[in-house]
């Protein structure tokens, strides 16, 4: 069933930004990343905000319709400036749906470490870009 798909995303993803650090380091060089970036600690006044959010999903091109379709039929309504799809190819369609969050990482296509490691460089930098 993809609403419960839906569903179990959601509680990952919320469960993983309550318990993540809010200092950002690189773990290769132990020195501050983005250090320019102002960032919001959610430990400032203990209250999580929907701009506190950021949420990013990772597909593939040949999945927009039938992964992303019941995403943005269901639960982006509510959380549409906080979420950003990574893909492999563009959509123009799912693009304007979005209001333009969807991002082309022109990485390739197959799952392989090499293309879903530069996919996931393009996560974590467009996230520490994002100021969250």
């Amino acid at each position: 069933n993809n609403l419960t798909l839906v569903k179990f995303g959601m509680l990952c993803i919320f469960t993983t930004l309550l318990i993540s650090s809010h200092v950002r380091y690189s773990s290769i060089c132990k020195q501050e990343i983005y250090p320019d970036r102002k960032v919001k600690s959610v430990m400032d006044d203990g209250k999580v905000t929907l701009d506190d959010i950021y949420i990013s999903v990772k597909t593939s091109r040949k999945f927009h319709e039938s992964r992303l379709d019941p995403i943005v039929k269901t639960w982006l309504k509510l959380a549409k400036k906080q979420t950003y799809f990574f893909t492999d190819g563009d959509d123009n369609k799912l693009n304007e749906t979005t209001e333009g969050h969807v991002i082309n990482t022109h990485c390739g296509h197959t799952k392989t470490r090499p293309h879903l490691s530069c996919k996931m460089g393009t996560e974590f930098d467009t996230y520490l870009a994002s100021g969250k």
